[in-house]
């Protein structure tokens, strides 16, 4: 018997990357994707992917935690109503919310910190940073920085405005340090002025990716940020994000986010924060190559038995059935979301094979359901890596990370469901679903 040429082999599945939809096999050696197509290697293990679909590993660069976990606030007890913290719960913690990412197909994410103080703030770095160097195989691939130097209190959303800091580097650096290094993104409201647009060079400088949410600024100032390296908007059209129809200054940041060409915008596309509607709208003005789908989940998705909860002074509910978390006190402004990104996939993939009457646009027509695919790969892997900068993942081919999905995807009524049956992580088989 011949040496299998190949570590794994997926056979006959439909390969879908960011550039369309084949039916066919895919080799892995090492760590890495070295064929497509009708693969004559054997491989050492092989799958039978018939009437499945193979997709890159979802990357999703806004999770504030999940199965439990909070990075800012720590773990969640059910039982006793609120969060308990210390190195030993943290990191178990860590090990849960890991699990839980790869079993939705997660194989990086960047978990986010909201409005703190600064010492709880570098206490929780420097207890992931410890977790990250020892649980490599963790997705855990960076930190974004999003509530600690928002600077309107109008645009605060579910985070708390006392724990809103000045936009100093010394901040930065000192919360840098306890991350060993783990802070890939931060958010920088442009309505800082002459301090946002110093910051956002120094970031990009330095490796850092500088992006703007939570904010009031005009289109004028989004359009100078983006000009010093801004790279992103932050949840564009949730609550927290101006908006202005008004001919000054370039109107408000949603116009400033929109009319930019160079910068991608962020959605969360759970069904809740953002109409359908919109999110067709922004596709069909910023077109898929600058779209980012992204979950924005809090600690209570996956987690049974939440009701009522608090973080940093603010309380929070589950929304009446169950589909969303909503401030306690505002009820119209949403905490987070619920959202996994598995299930943000078939959202995309649902809506964009969809008819459906825009806000903005009188009707945008259906994709072919391939077409969807492609784009619903493009929009939660490969352009989040390209934010991110991360060259060689995010999208199936030959010479990139092995890090890929193999699911079903099935047409229930009028939208599609997407089941996850096996994660590979780094050409590593990291979860299979059980039968």
């Amino acid at each position: 018997m011949s040496t299998p040429e190949l570590d794994l082999v997926l056979r006959g599945g439909l390969v879908v990357s960011s550039f369309g939809a084949q039916k066919g096999d895919l080799g892995i050696r090492g760590d890495r994707i070295v064929g497509i197509g009708a693969l004559a290697e054997s491989g050492l293990r092989e799958i039978d992917c018939a009437g499945k679909v193979i997709l890159p590993g979802f990357v999703d660069v806004h999770s504030n935690g999940a199965a439990g976990f909070d990075l800012t606030y720590g773990v969640y007890s059910v039982e006793r109503g609120c969060f308990l913290r210390g190195s030993k719960r943290l990191r178990e913690g860590l090990r849960r919310a890991s699990e839980h990412y790869l079993t939705h197909g997660v194989t990086s994410v960047y978990l986010t910190t909201i409005a703190a103080p600064l010492k709880k703030l570098r206490e929780s770095l420097r207890t992931l940073a410890g977790f990250v160097s020892d649980e490599p195989s963790s997705p855990i691939r960076g930190v974004f920085v999003e509530g600690t130097f928002i600077k309107s209190a109008s645009q605060r959303g579910a985070q708390n405005p006392r724990y809103f800091y000045p936009l100093r580097w010394e901040i930065f650096d000192e919360l840098q340090e306890a991350a060993g290094g783990l802070i890939r993104r931060v958010n920088v409201p442009p309505e800082h002025g002459e301090t946002a647009i110093s910051f956002i060079r120094r970031l990009a400088a330095s490796g850092v990716v500088p992006v703007a949410g939570h904010t009031a600024a005009t289109g004028e100032q989004v359009r100078q940020a983006a000009e010093a390296g801004l790279r992103s908007a932050v949840h564009l059209l949730n609550g927290p994000t101006g908006s202005s129809s008004k001919p000054f200054r370039g109107g408000g940041a949603v116009e400033g986010f929109l009319r930019e060409e160079r910068l991608f915008v962020e959605m969360i596309v759970d069904g809740y924060h953002v109409d359908p509607a919109y999110v067709r709208d922004v596709l069909a003005r910023k077109g898929i190559e600058r779209f980012v789908a992204v979950t924005d989940s809090m600690f209570a998705t996956g987690l049974r038995g939440v009701q009522r909860f608090r973080m940093g002074g603010v309380e929070g509910r589950v929304a009446p059935g169950g589909g969303y978390l909503q401030v306690a006190e505002r009820p119209e402004v949403l905490f987070g979301s619920l959202l996994t990104m598995d299930r943000a996939f078939a959202n995309l993939v649902t809506w964009l094979t969809t008819p459906m009457s825009g806000v903005w646009h009188r009707m945008h027509e259906p994709l072919e359901e391939r077409e969807a695919l492609r784009w619903a790969v493009a929009a939660t892997s490969a352009n989040p890596a390209r934010l991110m900068g991360l060259e060689d993942t995010g999208d199936l081919l030959p010479g990139h990370r092995a890090d890929v999905v193999l699911g079903r995807l099935t047409r229930e009524g009028r939208g599609y469901d997407f089941t996850v049956d096996t994660v590979v992580a780094g050409g590593e088989i990291v979860y299979e679903r059980e039968e």
